[in-house]
């Protein structure tokens, strides 16, 4: 079962990114860049999603997330160049 200790790291990352994309968000959208009224639908879709992750929650997880960044990350006119990574 999913704890909230589950939630850090890799994991974090992933829930968060499926999440923004149930948002109809850019996954690698940041919460804190969220109006108020989005950060409250995001907290909304995030207990939800999370509540009904099943026993095998990684691999749920893990799928999800390959599916989505599959499908809005890495497609066809993906330009890593236009890529910018923040420290």
């Amino acid at each position: 079962m999913f704890q909230k200790e589950n939630f850090e790291g890799d994991v974090k990352l992933k829930i968060v990114c499926i999440v923004m994309n149930m948002l109809r968000k850019p996954p690698l959208t940041r919460f804190s860049q969220l109006f108020a009224k989005d950060k409250r639908l995001f907290n909304e879709k995030l207990n939800e999603y999370i509540s009904f992750l099943p026993e095998e929650w990684e691999t749920k997880i893990n799928n999800d997330f390959v599916l989505m960044a599959n499908d809005e990350i890495f497609h066809e006119g993906f330009l890593p160049e236009k890529c910018l990574v923040s420290q």
